[in-house]
């Protein structure tokens, strides 16, 4: 894991969208943030794209998962998402790890929600 920074950052404002998640799936693939896809300003079926990026990497993806992390993630970090308390419904990507947040890609302070609702299920392949 490698810990990547984001660069945009979301301004309910004008509707622009952030890359934590980018510098998120950067930081744990251990790539540069320029070669992860924003799949969230894509058309179609962004899922499927994010699927066939990370099997080309080398990881299995198993979905979304709501709650608790239940996989073994890339060496135990998961990429989490929460809401951002001041701007519902936005969220906020971090790397989690051992029940905390591990490391955060933004540069600022940004106030989240208690809890982490969402993870992504990736692991290596074996």
């Amino acid at each position: 894991m490698d810990p990547i920074r984001q660069t945009v950052f979301t301004d309910p404002k004008s509707g622009k969208l952030g890359n934590c998640f980018n510098a998120c799936l950067a930081s744990l693939l251990e790539l540069k943030l320029g070669e992860v896809p924003r799949f969230h300003l894509m058309k179609g079926n962004q899922t499927k794209r994010l699927k066939e990026f990370l099997g080309k990497h080398g990881y299995v993806f198993h979905g979304f998962v709501n709650g608790s992390p239940t996989g073994k993630g890339v060496d135990g970090f998961f990429i989490a998402s929460y809401e951002v308390v001041n701007h519902p419904p936005y969220r906020h990507c971090v790397i989690w790890k051992d029940g905390s947040i591990f490391h955060d890609p933004r540069d600022h302070f940004v106030e989240l929600g208690c809890d982490a609702h969402h993870y992504l299920d990736i692991e290596r392949k074996q």
